[in-house]
């Protein structure tokens, strides 16, 4: 059962079809994933009879994979559904700028898997833009919180971005 967290941390995305609650490979992964995986979206069946696992995975933050009629390949069903962003229910008034600061920082997570995936290979932000089909200065400013968070390594002349992996120094020992 130990393998499970691996493969969810190998994985683009997580869909949880049946979950016991609390015991099983399944669960452990997916709380594991949850917790520790953030930029990676869990998904829950939550049509029809579901379990009791899966209800309280949603509890924890799992998003609920998007019911039939499916139109789009299944990657992009899960770019769109890991986008989604949940109503938040209060019941005092949030301030306006309040309201924007955590919607802005939902769709930088939410767009930030996205954003890595095509910094396998250097890019530069205009690429980027057009890529993903937003603003120059948007597609700017999640950069530069990427950099400043060390996700995103800028290089200089020309600029452009990539991941930043850590540096392994080889032994020839």
């Amino acid at each position: 059962m130990g393998r499970n967290k691996y493969i969810y941390a190998l994985a683009d995305y997580a869909l949880v079809v049946s979950s016991s609650f609390g015991k099983g490979g399944t669960w452990a992964g997916a709380v594991e994933a949850l917790s520790r995986l953030q930029d990676m979206p869990v998904f829950v069946r939550l049509d029809g009879a579901i379990s009791e696992g899966n209800q309280q995975l949603h509890n924890q933050g799992a998003k609920p994979f998007p019911t039939e009629p499916w139109n789009d390949s299944l990657r992009e069903l899960l770019v769109k559904a890991a986008s989604w962003i949940e109503p938040v229910q209060t019941v005092e008034k949030i301030p306006q700028e309040t309201v924007l600061d955590i919607h802005s920082q939902d769709i930088y997570q939410a767009v930030l898997p996205i954003i890595l995936n095509h910094l396998q290979q250097p890019k530069d932000a205009k690429y980027l833009a057009e890529c993903l089909n937003v603003r120059l200065s948007q597609m700017q400013d999640w950069l530069n919180k990427a950099v400043n968070e060390g996700t995103v390594r800028k290089i200089n002349r020309p600029v452009t971005y990539v991941v930043n992996q850590p540096t392994t120094q080889l032994s020839l020992l």
